[in-house]
């Protein structure tokens, strides 16, 4: 995997566990603390916003991936797995 497909893979992961819990929230299927989901959508829009190389990817994921976890439901393990797979590649 080259590192402008590092980045595009792993800006359309976040785009979709955004989407979805989102989703989760907005029909009361979210069984987190709504506040902190709130914030951390927030706070990955901004950095999907902000984030132009894989370098930067790299370690914003190295940084928040306990919390990207969090966000992802236990329904969808395709996601987790798509997650382990970009960070593995940054180690």
């Amino acid at each position: 995997m080259t590192d402008s497909d590092f980045l595009k893979h792993s800006k359309i992961l976040l785009k979709q566990i955004i989407k979805q819990r989102k989703w989760l929230i907005a029909h009361g299927k979210s069984y987190l603390y709504q506040p902190f989901a709130l914030q951390e959508i927030t706070n990955i829009q901004y950095a999907l916003t902000k984030i132009h190389d894989s370098s930067t990817m790299k370690s914003y994921l190295h940084l928040k991936h306990k919390s990207i976890r969090i966000l992802i439901s236990s329904r969808n393990p395709k996601y987790q797995h798509k997650l382990n797979q970009l960070i593995t590649y940054c180690f």
